[in-house]
């Protein structure tokens, strides 16, 4: 019975991590291209959107909107949830938000499309400070922008 379970564990972790390094958007698919394949790239995203962060968002909470994704959907939904994560953790105790309280989102890229315009007493009560967009031209090349919050 023991062996039996052991045996059901490892083809469980292996089957796992075959999942894992063929799913293109996964942490254990960068590493693999980084490592074994000499690829820089996949790193470069998350330290840009540190750097942005860091310049753009110095203090207080922080409002992110996204821009013209309506019809870059593929592209929404690699970008909008890698943005979003790495915000929430990179400004970390901070709030972020990306919609109004309350709202559902079940996927990250449905953050996208998330139109939400607070006024200013808004901003005030939850002292958000800065507003952060990032956005997808036609050609599918993101753009960002900051503005403080006055």
């Amino acid at each position: 019975m023991k062996k039996q379970f052991i045996l059901t564990a490892i083809s469980l972790a292996v089957c796992l991590n075959i999942f894992l390094l063929t799913s293109p958007d996964s942490f254990p698919s960068m590493l693999y291209s980084v490592i074994f394949k000499n690829e820089k790239k996949p790193v470069g995203y998350p330290v840009k959107i540190d750097n942005f962060l860091r310049l753009a968002a110095p203090e207080g909470n922080v409002m992110i909107r996204f821009e013209n994704f309506e019809n870059n959907r593929e592209i929404a939904e690699r970008m909008v949830p890698l943005v979003y994560v790495r915000s929430v953790y990179f400004l970390y105790p901070r709030k972020v938000f990306v919609s109004e309280p309350g709202t559902i989102i079940n996927e990250g890229w449905e953050a996208a499309f998330a139109k939400f315009a607070p006024d200013k007493d808004w901003f005030g009560k939850n002292d958000v400070r800065n507003i952060l967009v990032f956005g997808c031209d036609d050609e599918g090349a993101i753009y960002t922008s900051a503005e403080k919050v006055e």
